[in-house]
C-alpha cells in the first residue's frame, strides 16, 4: 500500500524547510518569489521557481507573537493573503496557545511529574481495548490539542506551521513537529528495538514517556490510519501521551468519525476517535481556496510582450531562453509538475470519450503531461478536452510552437483547448518559445483578422491563468458520471481506462481509495445505469470486500445469502485479513470483477 504524502496549505512552512506559500509581496526577506519565469538556465533552477511562495515562519514571526497575532500583522503588511476560514482556524489554535504559553511553569512541572511517575504493574495487553478507569475519574493531565480538518489544499498544514513557530521552545526538544507518518516509522521502529531488548512491560508507555519527557507539544501533519497495526497502536499512544501532559496539534483529511472507515476490528479503535473529539478541539478548515498550486498575482507584472528581461510572460507560462532545446523545456516543466503531483510516478493512460480513448501519455497525482502536437496535431475536440479537463486538476504542455495563419487548425485546436481549461479551472503550466501575446502570426493578412481578434481573447485568458486568483480557483470538473456516460462502459472495462478512473476518483491522489472515494465511484455508477445516485450499504461492501481482498470476496451468490439472512446477519467474509485502503494494483486487477459483482446488488 501507498502511504499518503503531504499536501501544502496557502502557506506551509517549518522554521527554514522550505514549506511553502502563495503571497502578494516580494519584499519581505523572509520568503522567496515563485511562479516567475526563471532567467537561469532549465537545469540551474532552483525548485522554488514554481509554485508557492517559501516563508520562513521562524523569521516571520516576531518573539512573544500568538498564532492570531502573527497573522494579522503579516497580512497588513501584504506577506500573506487574508483568508477568513485560515483567521477562524487560528482563532482556534491561538487558545489553546494561551493556554500553554499561561501555564508554562507550573504545568510543565506537572507533566514532568507525571512523565517520571512510575508505571503500575499490569497487562498492557488487557489494558488495549478497554479505556482506563482513572481516565474518567481524574481531569486530564494535558491540553488536549487541537484536531483540523479540511480537504486537500485548504490550508490546514498552514496553520498548525504558523501556531508551532509561535511557541516558544525548540525545535525538537519542548516542540516537535513531525509528518505523521515518519511518526508512526519511527514509533514501529522503536517499539521493535525495545521488544528486541528484552522488556516485557508496555513499550507503549515507555516509549510515550521518552516522548513526554523532551516534549511539550507534539505536532502532526496529515494524520491518517491506514492498518489494523497502527490503529491499536495509536489508540494505546494517544492515551499515554495526554496522560503525560503532552499536547497534540494534527492536521487530517477526514474529520475523527472517518478515521479508519471500514478497517479490519475497527471497534477497537472506536475509543481512541472518542478520546479525540472528548480531549481536542475539532475544527473544521472550509476554505474556499485551493492552496495547492498558489503564486502571486503576476497577471500584471508584466506585459507580455516579452520586454520584462526576466524572459517574457512571467506565471504559469515559461519562455524558453535563448539556446534552449524542447527536452531541457520539458524537463524542466516535468519536474515542477511532479512537485505539484506530490512525486507520484507518472504512468500512461487513458480517459474514454463516447467510445473513444484519449491517450495521455503521462499522469499522476491527478496532474497530466502532453506534448503540443498531442493535443492540437491530431483530431481532437472540445469533448476530448472536456474529457482531460475532468480528470485532472493541472495539465502542463511543453514543446508549445509558434503559430501561423498557414497552420491556423492548430491555433483553432489550442483556443478550444484553453477555452476548455479555463471552464473548469484546471491549472495550465506551459512552455513556449515567446509569450502568448506574440505567439500567433497573422503574416500575410490585411487589418485585423478573425484569427487574430480569436487569438487576443485566448491571450487574455492565459494571462488571467496566470494569476494568484486563478490557480487558486477550486477545479470544477464535470462529474464522474458524465466520464462513465462518455466512457460508456458495459460489461469489461479496459485497464487503461481503469488507470484514468483511477486518477479522477483518487480526490486527494494520496495513492489510495479510501471508502468515500469508491462510495462515489460507485454513485456515478449507479447514476449512469439505474438513474440514481443511492449506494445501498451492501453494494459498497461488496466492492469494498472485493478490492480490499485480491478478489476473494464480494461474490453476488455469498451476498445473495446475505441478502436472505441465511448467514446470521454477519457480513460475508474470508479468513484473509482485509486493508484499510484500495490499492492502486488491486484496483486494477480486481475492478471489472467488483463493479459487475456489485451491480447485481442493491
Amino acid at each position: 500500500m501507498r502511504p499518503g504524502r503531504t499536501r501544502t496549505g496557502p502557506a506551509t512552512c517549518r522554521d527554514d524547510r522550505g514549506w511553502t506559500q502563495g503571497s502578494s509581496s516580494s519584499t519581505h526577506p523572509a520568503f522567496t518569489r515563485s511562479f516567475a519565469a526563471s532567467p537561469q538556465p532549465a537545469e540551474d533552477a532552483t525548485d522554488e521557481d514554481i509554485g508557492p511562495v517559501t516563508l520562513i515562519f521562524s523569521e516571520l514571526v516576531d518573539a512573544g507573537d500568538s498564532p492570531l497575532v502573527a497573522y494579522e500583522r503579516l497580512s497588513k503588511q501584504g506577506v500573506l493573503r487574508w483568508d477568513e476560514a485560515q483567521h477562524r482556524a487560528l482563532e482556534t489554535l491561538n487558545t489553546l496557545h494561551a493556554k500553554l504559553v499561561g501555564d508554562m511553569d507550573g504545568g510543565a512541572a506537572e507533566a514532568k511529574r507525571k512523565s517520571e511517575a512510575p508505571k503500575k504493574e499490569g497487562s498492557w495487553f488487557s489494558d488495549l481495548f478497554t479505556a482506563r478507569e482513572e481516565d474518567e475519574a481524574a481531569a486530564y493531565t494535558s491540553h488536549g490539542g487541537v484536531y483540523l480538518f479540511g480537504g486537500p489544499g485548504c490550508g490546514k498544514t498552514f496553520c498548525m506551521d504558523l501556531f508551532y513557530a509561535s511557541l516558544p521552545g525548540t525545535d525538537g526538544k519542548e516542540k516537535r513537529r513531525e509528518h505523521f507518518h515518519s511518526f508512526m516509522l519511527h514509533t514501529h521502529q522503536t517499539l521493535h528495538k525495545l521488544g528486541k531488548a528484552g522488556h516485557t512491560e508496555d513499550t507503549v508507555a515507555i516509549y510515550a514517556q521518552r516522548v513526554a519527557a523532551k516534549t511539550r507539544v507534539l505536532c502532526l501533519d496529515e494524520f491518517q490510519v491506514t492498518d489494523v497495526a497502527d490503529a491499536m497502536i495509536i489508540r494505546r499512544l494517544m492515551d499515554q501521551l495526554w496522560e503525560r501532559g503532552v499536547t497534540v496539534v494534527t492536521t487530517s483529511n477526514r474529520e475523527p468519525d472517518e478515521l479508519y472507515k471500514n478497517g479490519l476490528n475497527r471497534v477497537q479503535f472506536v475509543p481512541c476517535i472518542e478520546a479525540i473529539k472528548a480531549r481536542c478541539v475539532v475544527h473544521p478548515m472550509e476554505s474556499v481556496r485551493d492552496y495547492r498550486l498558489t503564486g502571486r498575482g503576476i497577471g500584471g507584472e508584466d506585459s507580455g510582450d516579452g520586454s520584462s528581461g526576466g524572459g517574457g510572460f512571467k506565471g504559469t507560462w515559461r519562455v524558453r531562453l535563448e539556446g534552449e532545446s524542447h527536452d531541457e523545456g520539458e524537463a524542466w516543466l516535468e519536474r515542477r509538475l511532479r512537485r505539484l503531483a506530490n512525486e507520484e510516478k507518472f504512468i500512461g493512460v487513458e480517459v474514454a470519450m463516447g467510445g473513444r480513448r484519449i491517450q495521455v501519455p503521462r499522469a499522476g497525482g491527478g496532474v497530466a503531461l502532453f506534448r503540443f502536437e498531442e493535443l492540437c496535431a491530431s483530431a481532437m475536440g472540445a469533448g476530448d478536452y472536456t474529457a482531460v479537463a475532468s480528470t485532472f486538476h493541472t495539465v502542463g504542455l511543453s514543446r508549445v510552437p509558434r503559430m501561423t495563419i498557414e497552420r491556423v487548425d492548430l491555433m483553432r485546436r489550442f483556443i478550444t483547448f484553453i477555452d476548455v481549461m479555463y471552464e473548469h479551472k484546471v491549472k495550465l503550466l506551459a512552455c513556449a518559445p515567446t509569450s502568448p501575446a506574440t505567439l500567433f502570426e497573422a503574416t500575410g493578412s490585411k487589418g485585423v483578422s478573425d484569427e487574430e481578434f480569436a487569438w487576443d481573447r485566448a491571450a487574455s485568458r492565459l494571462a488571467e491563468m496566470s494569476t494568484q486568483e486563478y490557480v487558486e480557483a477550486p477545479w470544477r470538473p464535470k462529474s464522474g458520471a458524465w466520464l462513465l456516460e462518455q466512457a460508456r462502459v458495459t460489461e469489461v472495462v479496459p485497464p487503461d481506462v481503469l488507470r484514468g478512473l483511477w486518477q479522477r476518483y483518487d480526490a486527494d491522489h494520496n495513492g489510495v481509495l479510501d471508502e468515500q472515494e469508491l462510495e462515489e465511484l460507485l454513485a456515478d455508477l449507479n447514476q449512469m445505469r439505474r438513474g440514481h445516485r443511492n449506494v445501498p450499504r451492501e453494494q459498497l461492501d461488496s466492492a469494498w470486500e472485493m478490492l480490499t481482498n485480491k478478489g476473494q470476496r464480494g461474490s453476488p451468490a455469498v451476498w445473495r445469502l446475505y441478502r436472505e439472512g441465511h448467514t446470521g446477519g454477519a457480513i460475508p467474509s474470508s479468513s484473509r485479513r482485509g486493508d484499510a485502503f484500495i490499492t492502486f494494483e488491486c484496483f486494477i486487477k480486481y475492478g471489472n470483477q467488483a463493479f459487475s459483482a456489485c451491480m447485481t446488488l442493491g
